[in-house]
């Protein structure tokens, strides 16, 4: 029996349906999931190095302020021990005051203090990104290989972009941050280094 042209062309289209969607639909899962796979070891990347810095900061600041509290510490106590009679010169409590100051003077320069604490901050950042990728890439997973289309991989693969972005963002983002204050720093100690030339140099010129 000979089928109505309508009924033919419903039947013709339900096959292209079928043997098409899944062709094109395989070929797209596999490029979100490698987009997906790269942008995720890309952040995780990015963190582990963000946390290596800060381990690294963080006890680079706490050995300067350590040491900067003792001599500080031996350097209010030198005085009083040549008062006493021990045989120490008191010049050498003002050189252990330096040394406590000039300590304190790097962590600030280098920015060790502020910079762990910024690192940590950034991983948390990059933690929110990835974590709103991986729900996304859930949806994904979830949806059936038969009803995906490729504007839902081309979504996906947009969002994958706009994490790796938002990622780069974040980095650059420190990075001026640490410059900005680096430059800060430096501005205001050569400041205090040239108030307190210029007051060495009243102090001396002053009549006895």
């Amino acid at each position: 029996m000979r089928k109505s042209g309508s009924e033919s062309s419903n039947e013709d289209k339900d096959v292209v349906v079928r043997v098409s969607l899944p062709e094109c639909t395989d070929g797209n899962r596999e490029k979100v999931r490698s987009e997906y796979s790269r942008v995720v070891e890309f952040g995780l990347e990015t963190q582990r190095w963000y946390l290596r810095d800060r381990r690294l900061k963080r006890r680079g600041s706490i050995a300067l302020r350590v040491l900067g509290i003792v001599l500080g510490a031996g350097g209010a106590l030198m005085p009083l021990i040549s008062a006493n009679g021990g045989a120490v010169s008191p010049y050498i409590g003002y050189l252990l005051l330096l040394g406590s100051g000039a300590s304190l003077a790097v962590d600030r320069a280098l920015g060790l203090s502020t910079g762990w604490a910024r690192d940590m901050y950034a991983v948390v950042q990059i933690n929110n990104v990835l974590s709103n990728l991986r729900a996304r890439w859930l949806e994904i997973e979830g949806v059936e290989g038969e009803v995906m289309s490729q504007t839902v991989n081309a979504t996906f693969i947009k969002i994958a972009h706009e994490a790796e972005a938002s990622i780069l963002r974040i980095y650059g983002g420190e990075t001026l941050e640490w410059i900005s204050e680096f430059h800060e720093t430096n501005r205001a100690l050569e400041t205090g280094a040239e108030n307190k030339k210029a007051q060495l140099y009243s102090d001396v010129a002053k009549p006895l």
